[in-house]
């Protein structure tokens, strides 16, 4: 197996060596024969060309070598009760990794902002934000005769924002404590006389009610504060980022204290737990797999850390102007009378376009802005955060391409987890798909529900039943009307959502609500109100 390693690292040296010399050879050949004509950004553009197709090569060929690895180290491995079989995943998880490797990489839209064509999409976004930005200026002068630059809508929404951060500091605080706790259930484990079975179960109870108390403590500071909109997205997420974190660190080292014998340790050496400061790392990095040590960067770009910050701020003016100047104007009127079908329709198609920006710009704002600003600061080497949902033709590649952090946790700490605990089943693979679908609708419409105030599950219908509807209806669809399926359906989803939510916000401000909190927070009012009782 060494051998092996051995002479797949010389070979990839060798072929290194190989590359320079061909490039070398090329410029000397090049500058003899006076063929050197290109301009210089066309030759940069070619030689970043070059790189992209060379490493996607180079990965392709890894990709061989690692699963002829994986085939050799299962010839050598000795059974053991503690390492579950590969068979037990189903045919289609073992087509992929059954370890998350971490690689020094940059995410796609940084590699793609190379070419100046794909680069040229990045400039017309910026346009239409400078236009925007004029939009505003020119009607406040022509309407107002004076510039207004009203943003109190962006400070109403982020309003309150020391309490978000003493909250944050908080959560911070219980996160942090999940690591001596789980040292402690380590040492109870080995010193204590009592049978090792009872002091899991005590310690998995007490773990269960960290969890829920993690949970109710920030929902109830939220409601209790009336932190504002996006001041509670803000927490919300933040809360469901460091449960996910400590499940994580959890799961991967209880498994070391539980079955040492799957970590194949040298013979003489014992196992020895991460310590604090890996464990700290973890919290910060963008990631939520947690690994002892992770791909480095050597230097911090700070100018990169700075581009990024201005691009998130950027996003939020992008998305104030949208709602200002597209949908705030439509929906002003809106919970005066009942809401037909021809109303819902106009509403929803007058919403498509606006809330399809919306949701491109969530996504360039956080999974591309703020991980890679993060990831820079933290010299966080893989920044594959995303990958080319774009291109998606199945709905599935698109669940699983949109943000690859979540998705990654919950393939390995849900759908791989459901498996085994229902491998005598053999619906394992339905049901452990159900579940992923499930927590994860429930978690997006529990962050809309925290911020808007009220229930109105739309979110998790359409997420958990129309869109997991669509992953068999898709399902080894590969011609390209496929991918024009998908848009079609985003952007009506975006608007769906956008135009029912916002109904019933507008709704709840202009018909009475009930007096009792648990019915007017359960009971959607668009279907509900007395529009013929005083406002």
């Amino acid at each position: 197996m060494t051998d092996l390693l051995t002479v797949r690292h010389r070979g990839k040296d060798r072929k290194k060596e190989h590359e320079e010399e061909e490039d070398s050879t090329s410029v000397v050949h090049a500058r003899c024969n006076g063929d050197i004509s290109l301009s210089h950004s066309a030759s940069d553009y070619v030689r970043r060309q070059t790189m992209i197709l060379r490493a996607e090569f180079l990965e392709q060929v890894d990709g061989h070598l690692d699963k002829l690895l994986e085939k050799v180290a299962l010839v050598h491995k000795t059974p053991d009760e503690c390492v579950s079989s590969d068979n037990e995943n189903g045919s289609n998880d073992r087509k992929r990794k059954t370890h998350k490797v971490f690689v020094e990489r940059e995410s796609l839209l940084t590699t793609l902002f190379l070419s100046e064509e794909i680069k040229t999409i990045y400039n017309i976004f910026v346009a239409i934000l400078i236009v925007m930005s004029l939009n505003t200026l020119v009607y406040d002068l022509m309407a107002q005769g004076r510039l207004v630059l009203d943003f109190s809508h962006i400070g109403w929404a982020f309003g309150q924002f020391p309490l978000v951060i003493t909250l944050w500091m908080v959560m911070q605080a219980q996160a942090l404590l999940a690591f001596p706790a789980f040292q402690m259930w380590t040492l109870t484990r080995s010193e204590s006389r009592l049978r090792i079975a009872v002091i899991d179960l005590l310690w998995l109870l007490a773990y269960i009610l960290f969890q829920i108390t993690f949970i109710i403590y920030p929902v109830m500071a939220v409601y209790s504060w009336e932190l504002p909109l996006a001041s509670t997205i803000v927490v919300t997420c933040e809360q469901v980022r460091f449960l996910m974190k400590v499940h994580a660190f959890v799961r991967e080292n209880a498994v070391k204290v539980v079955c040492p014998a799957s970590q194949d340790l040298p013979k003489g050496n014992t196992l020895e737990l991460p310590g604090f400061s890996k464990y700290l790392y973890f919290l910060f990095v963008p990631t939520l797999i947690y690994r002892d040590t992770y791909p480095r960067t050597n230097v911090i770009r700070w100018k990169y850390v700075v581009t990024n910050f201005a691009q998130v701020v950027a996003c939020l003016f992008y998305t104030y102007y949208i709602f200002a100047r597209f949908l705030v104007p439509v929906f002003h009127n809106v919970g005066r009378e009942p809401l037909s079908l021809r109303n819902l329709t106009l509403l929803t198609f007058s919403s498509m376009v606006p809330g399809m920006m919306i949701l491109i710009l969530g996504f360039f704002c956080i999974l591309h802005s703020w991980m890679n600003a993060f990831a820079e600061m933290m010299r966080f080497a893989d920044r594959e955060f995303y990958q080319d949902w774009w291109n998606s033709r199945q709905f599935a590649r698109f669940y699983r391409t949109w943000n690859v952090i979540v998705h990654e946790w919950l393939y390995y700490y849900v759908f791989r987890d459901t498996m085994r605990l229902c491998q005598n089943s053999h619906r394992k693979e339905a049901i452990a798909r159900v579940t992923v679908f499930v927590l994860s609708a429930v978690v997006h419409e529990y962050v809309i529900a925290a911020m808007l105030r009220f229930f109105y599950p739309i979110m998790m219908i359409m997420f958990g039943g129309v869109g997991f509807s669509f992953i068999w209806l898709t399902k080894n669809r590969e011609y390209r009307v496929w991918n024009v399926f998908m848009w079609v359906m985003l952007f009506m989803g975006c608007g769906m959502l956008m135009t029912l939510y916002t109904h019933e916000w507008y709704v709840r401000r202009n018909c009475p609500l009930y007096d009792d909190f648990w019915a007017n927070y359960f009971v959607p009012r668009t279907w509900t109100c007395n529009y013929a009782s005083p406002m």
